[in-house]
């Protein structure tokens, strides 16, 4: 019997707006314990692409006749979810500090002295630096974009690179922070209004904005934050304070557009795991086995799974990898 179209929605508490959580394949087996490792997804055609390193913060307890050094090296595995084997990248550039993926299907790795490597699916790579200020201050974080990088040095300094050519860095206006932001996040420049990389950052209560000619104080007192998140469309934010409270806000900070205490979900445990968007009006927050959705007037909807889940942002939805299935989960379009 085929299962009818609606089967799979679920309604907001207006009764007007629907989401749909279509099963798209099962991953039992397929993925390491994704609660021990750094993940970071890509979405090729129909299917994903994840790289994982194992997060060398978390206590792991080792099997018998398992080394401690096999779980601390620095070390990048490619898995598809929906099946496929990838060869173990190899890196001899000591510790990482991020990875991520570019447009053209090229994994980013990066260290903390600023050299950084392009990897294809077959694990060839090129190699490129940041420069010597990023060599000799060190890199503290780093967020990487489908087209280019922003960097955090040693010294508060915020570096681009634009592209991935191995072109030189540029710096942008000076932060004048002497402690490090509590997080921030980046807007790329093809969704930005002025085409320009623009760097958010929770700084004591507010929020500062950078680019290349200037650091705005936005003047807001609800931070600081513990997680910044863009929309799809670059037009929104999704902010989550310290205290629990989820906010999306305009990215001119100019418009507030939807509020949620995450302390109400009495199901949720531990610390929110991911802040993301689900298209580009509704926003999912995750705990280890919770997932909840917020609609756009603080609505929500509540998936389960067994073990910890990773989520991945797309332009029409939002793409949950759990241990057990993936899942998509879209808005019904009304019409």
């Amino acid at each position: 019997m085929v299962e009818h179209p609606t089967a799979t929605w679920e309604a907001m508490r207006d009764g007007n707006t629907f989401y749909r959580r279509q099963q798209l394949y099962t991953v039992t087996g397929k993925l390491p314990y994704l609660g021990d490792y750094i993940v970071s997804g890509y979405k090729i055609l129909t299917s994903l692409l994840l790289a994982v390193m194992r997060d060398i913060s978390k206590l792991v307890a080792l099997g018998p006749g398992q080394a401690a050094t096999s779980l601390t090296k620095s070390q990048v595995q490619l898995y598809s979810p929906a099946g496929g084997g990838f060869p173990l990248l190899s890196w001899d550039q000591g510790r990482i500090i991020c990875f991520g993926w570019t447009a053209d299907e090229r994994l980013v790795v990066v260290n903390e002295e600023g050299v950084y490597r392009l990897y294809d699916l077959q694990g060839d790579y090129q190699q490129h630096s940041l420069g010597s200020e990023a060599a000799e201050l060190g890199l503290m974080d780093v967020r990487i974009q489908e087209n280019g990088l922003v960097a955090m040095t040693g010294a508060l300094t915020l570096l681009e690179v634009k592209g991935w050519d191995g072109g030189r860095p540029l710096t942008l206006a000076s932060l004048g922070l002497t402690e490090p932001p509590h997080v921030w996040s980046v807007i790329p420049p093809d969704v930005n209004i002025s085409r320009h990389v623009e760097v958010l950052l929770s700084v004591d209560s507010t929020i500062l904005s950078v680019d290349h000619l200037e650091v705005v104080d936005q003047r807001i007192s609800r931070g600081p934050f513990t997680h910044i998140s863009p929309s799809p469309n670059g037009k929104a934010l999704a902010l989550l304070t310290l205290s629990g409270l989820l906010w999306a806000v305009s990215t001119d900070f100019q418009r507030s557009m939807a509020e949620f205490d995450t302390n109400t979900v009495y199901e949720a445990e531990g610390p929110v795991r991911q802040v993301e968007w689900c298209g580009n009006d509704a926003i999912l927050v995750t705990w280890d086995t919770l997932v909840v959705l917020v609609g756009p007037y603080g609505d929500t909807l509540k998936f389960l799974h067994s073990g910890p889940t990773f989520a991945i942002t797309e332009s029409d939805g939002v793409r949950i990898i759990g241990p057990d299935i993936c899942d998509m989960i879209q808005k019904v379009p009304s019409e």
